[in-house]
C-alpha cells in the first residue's frame, strides 16, 4: 500500500514537469525557489574590466574600465589589465594617454566603461572625462550607452533598448527599471478605468468584452471605493486617466462637475491592492467611455497598439504615442513598488515658444482631442509591482495567500501522503470511522463522511504528514535492521 502511494506522487510530479507546458507552469511556480535572481556582477571596476576583457574589441576603438572612488580617485583599467590612479583631472588626463596611446594619437575612439555607482551617483564629475569619447555603464554583464545631459551639474542618461533614457541615482533602480521594460505584459491583464461617482464599488477578477470585438470595456468605478474597487485587479495593469493639477488627477463623469482625487491616496490604494497603476496625462479630464458634447463614446488614443505589445516597455512607448525617445525619472523603490514618471525626450534646440502660443497650441489640441472622440496621452507616471514582487502574485493558485504559504501547505501534504499509512491509523483513533446504523437516513451518513475527510484531508494530513513519516521512516529502518540481523545469523549458522 505505502509502495503503492509513494510511486503514485512520483508519477504525478513527473506528469507536472512533462512537457512544455508543465515544464513553464513548474518554473512559474517554483522557479523563485531555486534561485531566480541573477548574481550581482558588474558593480565593481574589477567585474567591469573582466567584462571589457571578454568582450569582443571593436576596431578602432580602445576600451577603458572607470571609476570615481569616494574619496576622489580616479581608477583606470585597461584591456590587458594595466591599471592607473590619478588624483586629479591633470593625472586623470596622463592616465588616459598611458593606457590608450592610439586614442591619443588620434588613430582609435576612447571608450569609457563605467561603473555603476559612477555613472549613476557621481555623474557631475563625468565632465572631467573627455568630451569626445563614447561612455557606457557596466552592470549585471551587460553595457548600457550613456547619455550626456546638457547641464554640466546634470547625470547621464542611460540608454535602455532603442526607447527609453532612464535617469536614477540608485543601481538597483536601475536594474528594476530594466527588468520593468523587458518583462511580458498580457493584454488580458489590462484594465483601463473610468473614475465615474455612483459608479461599481469593486472591480471584477476579468474586465467585461463587447461582444465581436472582444475589446474590454472600460471599468466604471466610484472614485469614494478605491481600496476596496481595485482589489479585484491584483496583480493587473491597471490604466486611469485624467488632467493633472499639481499632486491631483482631475476627472470629468459623464454628468455633473470635474472631481478631482490626490495622486499620492490613489498610489497608496493601488500599493494595499497589489495593482500595476499607470495614470496617463491627458489634455482632456473626460473619462473613457463617457460621450463628448458630439455624441462620441471618449477612448484612450494609441490603447489598441499598445495592447498588441509584447513587452511592458513597448506597451508605455506605445501608449505615449511612439514619439521617439520617453525618459524614465523617479525610481524610487518601497514594499515591493517602484515609482516612476515617463516624457518625450525634449531635444535641446531654439527658445520655447511663448505662453500664449502654448495656451493656444493646448487649446486647439484638446479641441481636436474632443471632436475625434480620442483622448490623447501627454505624459505618463507608474507606480509598478516589482518583477519579484509580480512573480510572487503570479505564482498564487489562490488569490491573497502568499505563495510561500501556498507552497509550504501543498509540500506538508505530500509529506502526509507518503506517510498515509501511519496518518491513516492515527486519524482512526481521533475520528473513528461512522456506522450508517447511527444517522436517520443515507443522506446524513454520506454527509458525515463527507465532513470527515474534508478534516482529514485539508487539516490533519498536513499537520500530521511529517511527524508521520519520521515514524515511518523509523519504521521501515527498524524492519531493515531485523532483517539484516536475521540475515546474518542465517549465515553463521
Amino acid at each position: 500500500m505505502g509502495l503503492r502511494i509513494t510511486a503514485a506522487v512520483f508519477a504525478f510530479s513527473l506528469a507536472l514537469l512533462g512537457g512544455d507546458a508543465r515544464a513553464q507552469t513548474w518554473e512559474r511556480w517554483f522557479g523563485g525557489l531555486l534561485g531566480q535572481a541573477n548574481p550581482r556582477t558588474g558593480a565593481s571596476l574589477e567585474a567591469v574590466a573582466r567584462h571589457i576583457a571578454s568582450s569582443k574589441a571593436e576596431s578602432g576603438s580602445v576600451d577603458l574600465a572607470v571609476e570615481l572612488t569616494d574619496v576622489g580617485h580616479w581608477r583606470i583599467v585597461n584591456r590587458a589589465g594595466e591599471a592607473f590612479t590619478a588624483a586629479g583631472d591633470a593625472e586623470l588626463a596622463q592616465g588616459l594617454r598611458t593606457l590608450a596611446p592610439d586614442a591619443r594619437a588620434g588613430t582609435a575612439k576612447l571608450h569609457l566603461s563605467l561603473t555603476p555607482d559612477t555613472a549613476l551617483r557621481q555623474g557631475a564629475s563625468l565632465r572631467a572625462l573627455p568630451a569626445d569619447a563614447e561612455l557606457s555603464l557596466v552592470m549585471d554583464g551587460r553595457r548600457y550607452p550613456l547619455v550626456r545631459a546638457a547641464g554640466a551639474s546634470e547625470r547621464p542618461y542611460v540608454v535602455v533598448g532603442r526607447d527609453f533614457l532612464v535617469e536614477v541615482r540608485e543601481r538597483e533602480a536601475l536594474a528594476e527599471i530594466v527588468r520593468q521594460i523587458e518583462r511580458p505584459v498580457d493584454r488580458s491583464l489590462v484594465r483601463i478605468l473610468a473614475l465615474e461617482p455612483g459608479g461599481a464599488t469593486a472591480l471584477a477578477r476579468s474586465p467585461t468584452v463587447e461582444p465581436g470585438s472582444r475589446r474590454a470595456r472600460p471599468d466604471l468605478l466610484d472614485p469614494g471605493h478605491l481600496d476596496r474597487g481595485l482589489g479585484g485587479a491584483a496583480g493587473q495593469v491597471v490604466l486611469v486617466s485624467g488632467r493633472l493639477d499639481g499632486d491631483r488627477l482631475v476627472f470629468k463623469a459623464s454628468s455633473g462637475p470635474d472631481g478631482s482625487l490626490a495622486i499620492e491616496k490613489f498610489a497608496q490604494s493601488a500599493s494595499r491592492a497589489d495593482v500595476n497603476l499607470v495614470i496617463l496625462e491627458t489634455s482632456s479630464s473626460r473619462q473613457p467611455g463617457t460621450r463628448n458634447w458630439l455624441w462620441q463614446r471618449m477612448a484612450l488614443a494609441n490603447v489598441d497598439k499598445a495592447l498588441g505589445r509584447a513587452s511592458l516597455g513597448a506597451f508605455l512607448h506605445a501608449l505615449g504615442g511612439e514619439s521617439g525617445k520617453l525618459v524614465i525619472k523617479g525610481g524610487t523603490m518601497a514594499n515591493g513598488r517602484i515609482d516612476i514618471a515617463l516624457r518625450p525626450l525634449i531635444p535641446a534646440g531654439p527658445a520655447p515658444v511663448t505662453s500664449l502660443t502654448q495656451v493656444v497650441a493646448g487649446t486647439w489640441a484638446d479641441i481636436v482631442s474632443e471632436t475625434a472622440g480620442s483622448i490623447a496621452t501627454l505624459g505618463l507616471r507608474a507606480s509598478l509591482l516589482t518583477v519579484a514582487r509580480q512573480r510572487e502574485i503570479d505564482r498564487r493558485i489562490i488569490p491573497g495567500i502568499p505563495f510561500m504559504v501556498q507552497a509550504g501547505y501543498l509540500g506538508l501534504l505530500i509529506v502526509g501522503l507518503l506517510a498515509l499509512p501511519v496518518v491513516n491509523q492515527w486519524w482512526q483513533r481521533l475520528w473513528p470511522r461512522e456506522v450508517e446504523a447511527d444517522y436517520a437516513g443515507r443522506g446524513g451518513f454520506a454527509m458525515a463522511r463527507l465532513a470527515r475527510g474534508i478534516v482529514f484531508s485539508t487539516v490533519f494530513l498536513p499537520l500530521a504528514g511529517l511527524p508521520a513519516l519520521f515514524v515511518r521512516l523509523a519504521t521501515v529502518i527498524a524492519r531493515l535492521g531485523g532483517r539484516w540481523r536475521a540475515q546474518g545469523r542465517h549465515v553463521a549458522t
